[in-house]
């Protein structure tokens, strides 16, 4: 099942499905026949992840009702022994914007630096890092209205850096305008740069 389901997926999505699967879906219903699987032992496997993160807890549950989904539709089971949702796992702590004084003071220290451009694009467009890294010239647009448009990420398979257009989620492709500070930066790097990436290493 896991083979079939994740085949789609991206490689990061693929391991972290293969983690959950590995550490939280097979342990607590191992030796057990689907046939044999009822509510309790759905309940007793998602206690099993209540004091890991909400996003395990989550990623466990799904797991396991889209296992017993397929096993319907294969005619495997009949009905799905996954009980009604419920909350739970820790919550992620709350994450709070820099102040004008830190973003400041972070300046101020990396200026001069190969960090500078990777933080003030961080900061001033809202790019995950994944994004930043996989930015090339031909998504940013330094006249009239500046703007930066997002198709493309960076990711690492099998230890080695991969981009490609495949991005984390349909929202994730975007055209995000970028303000005058980011703008001068950009335009400045440009001027220098020899590489299609907007962040690049000595290899380009």
């Amino acid at each position: 099942w896991l083979d079939l389901y994740c085949g789609p997926l991206a490689y990061g999505t693929q391991v972290d499905y293969r983690t959950v699967c590995k550490n939280h879906v097979i342990p607590p219903l191992s030796g057990m026949c689907i046939q044999e699987i009822r509510p309790k032992d759905i309940n007793w496997a998602m206690v099993q992840v209540c004091g890991k993160s909400e996003s395990v807890y989550d990623k466990t549950y799904m797991m396991l009702k889209q296992i017993f989904l397929s096993a319907i539709a294969d005619g495997i089971i009949t009905s799905n022994p996954c009980p009604p949702a419920r909350k739970g796992g820790i919550p992620p702590k709350p994450k709070q914007a820099l102040t004008k004084e830190q973003i400041s003071t972070l300046l101020c220290a990396i200026e001069g630096t190969n960090t500078h451009l990777f933080c003030m694009i961080g900061l001033y467009s809202g790019l995950r890092r994944e994004e930043i890294l996989g930015l090339q010239w031909d998504c940013v647009s330094l006249e009239d209205v500046p703007f930066i448009d997002v198709k493309r990420a960076l990711r690492f398979e099998h230890n080695r850096p991969v981009v490609s257009e495949r991005l984390k989620t349909t929202a994730a492709r975007r055209v995000i305008p970028i303000p005058p500070q980011l703008t001068e930066c950009l335009k400045e790097a440009k001027k220098l740069s020899k590489s299609k990436y907007v962040i690049a290493n000595q290899d380009g």
